[in-house]
């Protein structure tokens, strides 16, 4: 066994690949509609980087910081890093974002405040403990035989629950672990928090009577740009690892990244393309200043808080046009209104979280109205999405799959078939 403070650690020391981290990309290098590389912030120094590479791959995470709030953060085990930054850029410079509707949800404790959006201190549930969840009537939602149950969208019933007047004043059902054996059934990642939360909250979840309150949580943003048979995007020399478009959990995608990996060395192999245009560098360093140096009475913070309480209320206890309509109205005026006012406190360069989550702030905005605008058009409940006035699933009108394109500013939606394996 190998034992290192990080995967990365490994990597640095067994490999010849150069890892740079604490560099925040926020643009693509383009040059005659050719991917050469991407732009990006070092957050230590602030200093700008451009890499230039024969292939480029995007690897990012499900981007789940636009979705609720509380306390310090979004309601979430998804890093906070993971704010659309590399599949927002892609976007902008042309790519199809597919599936933007559909998270991957599972069930997550509301209360103590802030501690939520974690697998380090919450106590939650999945499909793997599902049993252990209740409504307010005391009724337990699924069946005690683990066997009969596959892995899958628990949240969709939970919303139901909610919607049917058996959830909790705060939209949530309940987590029990004081049944005989309960504490074992849960995921090892929420089971270690429960000698915590006795010794520092004095909560004893294993005393009768102490049961959690859990909402959904979004633990995977399936939008990703749309990739071909070689999982090349729409711009020659970008690969995306993510971009199959479909169910992660359900297919199985683990093959995916060795096979994108060796389709982008192919390319890179064949294509040894460098340009002197640096226009697209230029002007990513023009938004990224500009952003800096704006003057306004907006902070970044306020603009996330209040982005994350629409989105949350928009889709918590399933979508609806009812909650769908407003939401995308509200989500459209900050970007409209207050991203042109919105001013990062701190000039200087170095660590400058503020300017950090004023660049998040415009990809979250973007990616959070294309989610909420595909939710309202997919008027059916498939997987984890729910639509409450649309309850069941209608492959004869929605087996489809939604892309969203980038047009001057704003979103076009396009229909295309599902393509079968």
């Amino acid at each position: 066994m190998i034992l290192t403070r990080t995967p990365m650690d490994y990597i640095c020391n067994h490999t010849n690949i150069e890892v740079i981290d604490q560099t925040m990309i926020t643009g693509l290098f383009i040059a005659e509609d050719k991917c050469i590389g991407a732009i990006g912030l070092h957050v230590p120094t602030g200093r700008y980087r451009v890499l230039r590479a024969k292939a480029t791959i995007i690897a990012s995470g499900g981007s789940c910081q636009m979705y609720g709030w509380s306390g310090t953060g979004a309601i979430s085990i998804n890093s906070p890093d993971n704010t659309g930054d590399v599949d927002m850029a892609a976007f902008r410079k042309g790519c199809s974002l597919i599936n933007t509707e559909f998270f991957s949800y599972d069930m997550i404790n509301l209360f103590p405040n802030s501690i939520g959006g974690s697998f380090c201190a919450g106590i939650g549930s999945d499909s793997v403990s599902s049993i252990l969840i209740s409504d307010t009537e005391g009724k337990f939602l699924f069946g005690k035989d683990m066997e009969e149950r596959p892995y899958g969208p628990i949240t969709v019933e939970c919303m139901m629950r909610v919607q049917e007047g058996k959830g909790t004043e705060n939209g949530c059902l309940y987590i029990d672990l004081s049944q005989p054996g309960a504490e074992m059934m849960t995921r090892p990642a929420y089971r270690r928090n429960i000698a915590m939360w006795k010794k520092q909250f004095g909560i004893d979840l294993l005393q009768p009577g102490n049961k959690i309150e859990i909402t959904p949580e979004p633990f995977e943003h399936m939008g990703q740009p749309v990739i071909d048979e070689n999982g090349m995007t729409e711009i020659k020399g970008l690969f995306n690892v993510r971009g199959i478009g479909n169910w992660m959990l359900l297919i199985g995608t683990h093959w995916l990244a060795p096979y994108v990996g060796h389709r982008a060395a192919e390319y890179a192999s064949d294509n040894d393309f460098s340009s002197n245009d640096w226009s697209s560098v230029q002007a990513e360093i023009a938004r990224l200043e500009g952003i800096l140096n704006n003057e306004g009475s907006k902070r970044p913070h306020e603009i996330r808080q209040e982005l994350q309480g629409i989105v949350f209320d928009a889709l918590q206890t399933g979508a609806s046009a009812e909650t769908l309509i407003p939401a995308i109205a509200a989500i459209r005026k900050i970007r409209d209104e207050d991203l042109p006012k919105m001013t990062v406190s701190n000039k200087t360069r170095c660590y400058n979280t503020d300017w950090r989550k004023a660049v998040e702030n415009y990809n979250l905005i973007e990616l959070s109205i294309v989610s909420l605008e595909a939710s309202l058009m997919r008027e059916e409940t498939r997987g984890f999405f729910y639509r409450v006035d649309f309850p069941k699933t209608d492959d004869e009108n929605w087996l489809v799959n939604i892309l969203a394109k980038y047009n001057n500013g704003d979103y076009e939606y396009v229909i295309r078939p599902v393509v079968e394996p």
